[in-house]
C-alpha cells in the first residue's frame, strides 16, 4: 500500500478561480492497481495504446464521508476491468476548481491527518490515474463510465466536471459542458461519456507525426 501526502493543486491548465480554503495536508492511501492482462485477448485488431482518464472540477464540489466515485473505460460496450478506478472519501470537505477528484486504474481512500481532522473540513486533490495498455482502433467505441453520489443530475455533472484523457502520446482536456461532448445518463449518479472523437483525433495525430 502506498501513502501520498499532498498540500496543493497539481499542475493543470483548468481554471482555478473560485472560493479557496487553506487547510493543511491530508494523508491518502492507495492500493496498487491490478495489472492482470486477461482482457487483452479480447482486444484485437488495433495497436496497443496506453490509456487513462482523470476527472477534474470546473466548479467547487462538496463531499462528505459517504461520498464515492468510480470510473472505468469501455471498448465497444465491453468493460476494461484493469481501468477501474475507485475513490472513497473519509472526511467532509471541498474539491476546488482545477482539482482532480477521480482517476482510472487504481483504488484510493482519502482521509485527513491529525492536523486537520479537528477542523471538520478539508480540500482535496487525489492521486493521478494508472495508465493501462489496451488494443484500440479508430473505429472503436470508447466510453468512460462514471458512478458517483457526488452529483446525481446529468446537467450538474456536465457543468462541474472535466475529463483529462490520455491516449498514447496525446492528451485531451475536455470540459463536459462542451456542446460536442455526448453524455448518456444511465441512471441516478451514473453517466457514460463518449470519447470516440478524441480517439480518432489521437490516431490522426500519431499518423501525422509518425
Amino acid at each position: 500500500m502506498r501513502r501520498f501526502i499532498s498540500v496543493g493543486p497539481v499542475g493543470h491548465n483548468l481554471p482555478t478561480t473560485g472560493t479557496r480554503f487553506t487547510f493543511s495536508a491530508r494523508i491518502m492511501t492507495c492500493d496498487r492497481p491490478l495489472t492482470g492482462d486477461a482482457f487483452v485477448a479480447l482486444l484485437k485488431g488495433g495497436p496497443d495504446v496506453y490509456v487513462l482518464a482523470e476527472l477534474y472540477c470546473e466548479n467547487t464540489v462538496f463531499f462528505d464521508d459517504t461520498s464515492f466515485l468510480e470510473m472505468s473505460l469501455e471498448r465497444n460496450g465491453v468493460p476494461l476491468e484493469d481501468t477501474l478506478g475507485h475513490d472513497r472519501f473519509l472526511f467532509n470537505g471541498a474539491a476546488l476548481p482545477g482539482r482532480r477528484v477521480g482517476a482510472t486504474g487504481r483504488a484510493c481512500r482519502h482521509g485527513m491527518n491529525e492536523l486537520t481532522s479537528g477542523i471538520g473540513l478539508g480540500n482535496l486533490d487525489v492521486p493521478g490515474g494508472h495508465a493501462v495498455s489496451i488494443g484500440l482502433d479508430m473505429s472503436d467505441e470508447l466510453k468512460l463510465r462514471v458512478r458517483t453520489n457526488l452529483v446525481l443530475d446529468p446537467g450538474v455533472f456536465a457543468k462541474v466536471f472535466s475529463i483529462r484523457l490520455e491516449l498514447g502520446n496525446s492528451w485531451f482536456d475536455i470540459p463536459l459542458g462542451r456542446p460536442d461532448v455526448e453524455i448518456e445518463w444511465v441512471g441516478r449518479g451514473e453517466y457514460l461519456v463518449s470519447l470516440e472523437r478524441f480517439l480518432v483525433e489521437a490516431f490522426k495525430r500519431h499518423r501525422l507525426h509518425a
